[in-house]
């Protein structure tokens, strides 16, 4: 029976991690941009830090939220975690 070459082995096993690992991880990345990307004025969303607010103004890095009634904080897009989906979005 022909033994396989040890690279063949390497070359398999660093195909079969980057199937597993490294390609889910690119794919929610590029989720998450295109997410940052889309943010509109009204979207709830959660930053990093775990707060909750809305979307009032969006820039091309930065996002204003309005978190209370008189209460405004800038962050930069890469500050935002997720949006929240409201029932009507889900369906």
């Amino acid at each position: 029976m022909p033994q396989i070459p040890f690279e063949v082995i390497m070359i398999l096993m660093f195909v079969v991690f980057w199937w597993f690992f490294l390609r889910p991880k690119q794919k929610e990345i590029q989720k998450t941009e295109a997410m940052r990307k889309d943010l509109k004025k009204g979207d709830q969303v959660v930053t990093i830090g775990g707060i909750i607010a809305s979307v009032h103004s969006v820039s091309d890095h930065s996002v204003i939220l309005k978190a209370d009634e008189n209460v405004k904080l800038e962050v930069e897009k890469s500050a935002i975690a997720r949006r929240i989906q409201n029932e009507e979005e889900k369906k």
